[in-house]
């Protein structure tokens, strides 16, 4: 699916997706993700991620990476704090 700007929306809740599922809704990702040296790959910090790598090389933009990992990092925050 995808986002789109409405009047009135001003907040996407991310917390409703499983961590490992958020790759999957970035479309630019998908030539890339299944490169990856780990099935499990968060697309962070871990070695022989295709996309990191499509990111250094200009395949996917910057802007977009950084959202995702905004993304991630909320989705993360959210688990955390649930098991306080």
């Amino acid at each position: 699916g995808f986002v789109v700007d409405t009047p009135g929306f001003n907040r996407l809740d991310v917390t409703v997706i499983e961590r490992h599922e958020l790759a999957w809704l970035f479309p630019d990702f998908r030539p890339f993700r299944d490169a990856c040296r780990f099935d499990d790959c968060l697309h962070r910090a871990e070695p022989g991620c295709a996309v990191k790598e499509a990111v250094a090389r200009g395949q996917i933009e910057p802007a977009r990476y950084d959202s995702y990992l905004d993304m991630l990092a909320e989705i993360e925050q959210h688990r955390a704090n649930l098991y306080r």
